[in-house]
């Protein structure tokens, strides 16, 4: 009679407990969702991380104007002298 009582009083103490981690992980669920709106991810400028390992850095433009001539080389200038 005695383990009858002490079987009933631990199902439901597993009930209670189960109620409960149900409802710890729905408020998880949601907390982990409202996080996300404010998390924001790591960078250069907000971190130790240097920006060579940022993702999704800007591609740098090049200064230069390009003035539609073609690139002479060494051996062109080469050819030039001494021909010339």
């Amino acid at each position: 009679m005695e383990k009858d009582k002490l079987i009933e009083s631990l199902l439901q103490k597993v009930e209670e407990l189960s109620k409960k981690l149900i409802a710890l992980e729905l408020e998880n669920s949601q907390l982990k969702a409202r996080l996300t709106k404010y998390e924001t991810p790591k960078n250069s400028n907000n971190s130790s991380i240097p920006p060579s390992k940022d993702e999704n850095r800007p591609k740098r433009k090049s200064l230069r104007i390009k003035t539609g001539r073609k690139p002479v080389g060494k051996q062109k200038k080469r050819q030039y002298f001494e021909d010339g």
